[in-house]
């Protein structure tokens, strides 16, 4: 959504990876480290063209990316309740007309963890809906007072969930090979890399194995990824990339998995992948139902939007927009 790029084009190609050209991980640790990320974030291309833009959490904007950040961003933190985001985008907003950011991003994990914890379907996960309600409205009413900005909203989530039973795991453990092996377990997708410091590992073979052992689940090696996903055969993915059938998942001790009853990262073509995508404001019409795009389409709104020429653009023509 940032960057208008698949995560195989942009680099970020799953929550933790090994890049087999850098021989390095990319851990939930590595967010700042701008050198992992390819493609150029929405609030790069702003800021070099002389826009001010803030981001409290957004994946990459704690790195340095082309030579920029965001004029202003926090390091991320799980805790940091909605309600001090929206108190800050209320003091981002009063800032003098040079000063103030004409671009705010900022993610909220209300509905995603409850979500996985405990299932889409499940009380929690509707109580991180109503939670979710209530900071928009929060939202919406501290904007009220910036009438005169003509500040557009736009409401997005970056996935869908879809409920996993409990019987529905699939375990790794015994399947794992005893040496020579990276690992990293997505629970809708496995990725196994060749070890540099190991080598020796058969690939090959271990995904014929997998084929054959493994129910619900598709094995791929990078050349096999199906062109409709624009993976550019990423080795980021894995020499070996596991994808579980939607209502199943990955599940090990080594490296440790905790067991969800939500998920999501399946094939794109599942209907339960599919997010929200909502927008009010002086720019978008009343009244208007989109069809569905890719949510990396965001990105190229955002540069209408902003008036910016970007790197990337969509085939999107429609966002609802007056003109």
């Amino acid at each position: 959504m940032a960057t208008g790029l698949t995560p195989g084009q942009h680099g970020i190609a799953i929550n933790q990876f090994f890049d087999p050209i850098r021989a390095e991980w990319f851990r939930r640790t590595s967010g700042g480290d701008g050198s992992f990320f390819k493609g150029e974030p929405i609030w790069v291309t702003a800021e070099k063209a002389g826009i001010r833009t803030a981001a409290y959490f957004w994946t990459g904007s704690e790195a340095e990316i082309g030579g920029h950040r965001p004029s202003f961003w926090f390091p991320f933190d799980a805790m940091v309740p909605d309600s001090i985001k929206v108190r800050q985008i209320v003091q981002w907003l009063r800032l003098p007309e040079g000063e103030r950011p004409h671009l705010i991003m900022m993610y909220s994990n209300v509905v995603d963890v409850p979500g996985h914890r405990y299932g889409p379907e499940a009380p929690e996960a509707f109580a991180g809906v109503r939670a979710a309600d209530r900071t928009l409205g929060a939202l919406r009413d501290s904007l009220a007072q910036f009438a005169s900005l003509g500040i557009d909203l736009i409401i997005v989530s970056d996935h869908g969930l879809v409920a996993v039973p409990r019987e529905h795991d699939i375990d790794m453990d015994s399947l794992l090979p005893p040496r020579g092996a990276l690992v990293d377990d997505e629970h809708a997708t496995f990725s196994i890399w060749a070890d540099p410091a190991a080598p020796g590992l058969d690939l090959d073979s271990l995904a014929a194995a997998y084929r054959r052992r493994l129910p619900h689940t598709r094995v791929f090696r990078p050349g096999q990824f199906p062109a409709e996903w624009q993976t550019e055969q990423n080795r980021r993915f894995g020499d070996l990339f596991l994808l579980a059938d939607p209502g199943y998942e990955f599940v090990g001790t080594n490296p440790r998995a905790i067991y969800t009853l939500g998920e999501h990262g399946y094939d794109p073509t599942t209907p339960e992948m599919m997010g929200i995508f909502l927008a009010t404001g002086p720019d978008f019409r009343r009244g208007v139902r989109l069809e569905a795009r890719e949510n990396r389409t965001l990105h190229d709104l955002l540069a209408r939007l902003l008036r910016l020429t970007t790197p990337t653009t969509t085939k999107v023509k429609d966002f609802g927009l007056r003109n």
